[in-house]
């Protein structure tokens, strides 16, 4: 029985319409068909966490090989036994679960590209074919499919995300453009340029360039390495000012807005109108947005940071080092101890230039920016974060009174 998420990234990857001349299948293929992809399905269908190409098995290994220095130390044992079975040729008898997928055979080899997202983005970078190898991440309405490609020989190509509701189109839209932002203007932190973006079968797509071969775990605190965020902060347009009337302001208001009035935009709006109505000095620049040790990497004399999905340019400086911090203590302890990890971080912004006094208000307006998104993602189709909704309307009321 193929596990609900596993479900999920199929259809999210190579869709559910009946009409299409493309089947998934975990056996057999339907009369008329011919195979295209077949992926082993590590470690079985019902606890998918991963699928490896098996079109190639220099794709295959590289795909448990490559990037292998980032994961925890169980993964990477894991992986490296995977890898030396792909290598011996063993995994593809050992693996019994895998996908297939199958074309109708009467499609003509150039129309694949309207119906198979590898064939789009092959003809899309210009390379004969590609292959990937997929995360099957746990069922989430915001979780967008990532694809690992590759060439047959195994070159790692890049990464693509496919959004493919209302909210993870707009994240695949704000990560091209925020790469694109920032493009030539960092020193000390590597980003990702952008190979390939458009739209495919109703899919937003981007496709950034691999990781350096070089990348090892980073997970050194933020304000540890202050330069770093600043670096993101100062590579586009500055600002200095209050709350009231700024730009980010105004985006925080038209985003509650956008999603009309409900209970929720209620009780943000009027958190946002009492800190609006304090008097604290602040720094505009660019964040990243979702600054966490998963997302970065040391590369040589760099440290590489991707998943730009939540950048925005003029926000205040230090959002991104209390994301950090947030994120960090949410996951095993929720919302309550995240939020007292993110004011025990008050004293340590002076790091990056914020003044001790207005230290407070900036983790309160961190928080809301945060609740903002949640709402945001909810309305846009995604469901809301149960870690978050509802103890935050909750933090929200009482917050700054």
């Amino acid at each position: 029985m193929m596990a609900p998420h596993l479900s999920a990234l199929v259809d999210r990857v190579w869709g559910s319409d009946t009409s299409s001349p493309v089947r998934v299948t975990t056996s057999d293929i339907p009369d008329g068909h011919e195979v295209v992809e077949r992926y082993a399905v590590i470690p079985n269908f019902e606890k998918a966490k991963f699928l490896v190409p098996l079109g190639s098995h220099a794709a295959a290994v590289n795909s448990l090989w490559k990037y292998n220095a980032m994961k925890s130390l169980s993964t990477r044992s894991g992986h490296v036994a995977l890898a030396a079975a792909f290598k011996s040729r063993l995994a593809t008898l050992a693996f019994h679960d895998q996908l297939v997928v199958s074309c109708d055979r009467r499609l003509d080899r150039g129309e694949r590209a309207e119906w198979m997202v590898l064939d789009h983005l092959a003809r899309e970078l210009n390379f004969p074919r590609l292959l990937a190898a997929m995360t099957v991440r746990r069922k989430n309405p915001n979780a967008k499919p990532t694809l690992q490609l590759f060439t047959p020989g195994g070159v790692p190509m890049g990464y693509a995300k496919l959004g493919w509701s209302q909210a993870t189109r707009a994240m695949v839209q704000t990560e091209a453009a925020s790469l694109e932002a920032v493009s030539g203007k960092l020193t000390s932190v590597l980003a990702p340029h952008v190979m390939a973006k458009g739209i495919w079968n109703g899919r937003y797509y981007v496709v950034v360039s691999p990781l350096p071969e070089s990348v090892r775990r980073w997970s050194t605190p933020p304000l540890q390495a202050p330069h770093l965020i600043l670096d993101v902060a100062h590579s586009g347009e500055v600002a200095h000012g209050h709350l009231a009337g700024s730009p980010y302001e105004r985006r925080l208001r038209q985003q509650l807005d956008e999603v009309g009035e409900t209970p929720e935009t209620r009780i943000l709006s009027a958190w946002l109108d009492r800190l609006v109505g304090e008097s604290f000095p602040l720094e505009f620049g660019r964040w990243h947005g979702d600054w966490v040790a998963w997302n970065m990497g040391s590369a040589g004399a760099k440290v590489a940071v991707w998943d730009w999905e939540h950048s925005a340019p003029l926000v205040p400086v230090g959002f991104d080092a209390l994301h950090w911090h947030f994120q960090q203590t949410l996951p095993a302890h929720g919302i309550e101890a995240a939020v007292l990890a993110v004011d025990g971080a008050t004293l340590d912004l002076v790091a990056l230039g914020v003044t001790p006094s207005a230290a407070p208000h900036l983790v309160s307006l961190y928080l809301l920016e945060m609740f903002v998104r949640s709402v945001r993602l909810a309305n846009g189709g995604g469901g809301w974060n149960p870690r978050l909704y509802p103890k935050m309307l909750t933090i929200a009321e009482a917050r700054d009174r």
